[in-house]
C-alpha cells in the first residue's frame, strides 16, 4: 500500500488497507514534446495486482489503469490534498 504523507509517497508492508484510494491527483502526460497535466480520482486497487490502480479522470467516463508508484516516482503523479 501506499501512504500519502507531508514529503511524498511510502511503501508499506501492510497491503490490507489502500491509503490511496479516494484520493484526487494530477497526472502529467507527454504530448508531442508538450508537458500536459490532467485531474482525476483514483478509482480503485485492481485486484491480484497491488501495484496497479484504476484511474478517472475529470471529464471523462472512461477507467484508466496505471502502475502508480512508477508515474510518482517519475514525478507525473501528484496527489491533491
Amino acid at each position: 500500500m501506499f501512504l500519502t504523507t507531508r514529503v511524498g509517497v511510502d511503501r508499506n508492508q501492510d497491503d490490507q488497507t489502500i491509503l490511496i484510494v479516494g484520493q484526487k491527483f494530477s497526472h502529467a502526460f507527454h504530448e508531442n514534446e508538450i508537458l500536459t497535466w490532467y485531474t482525476g480520482q483514483i478509482v480503485s486497487q485492481v485486484p491480484g495486482f497491488p501495484d496497479w490502480y484504476n484511474v478517472k479522470y475529470s471529464g471523462d467516463r472512461a477507467i484508466y489503469t496505471y502502475e502508480l508508484m512508477i508515474e510518482y516516482k517519475r514525478g507525473d503523479l501528484k496527489l491533491l490534498v
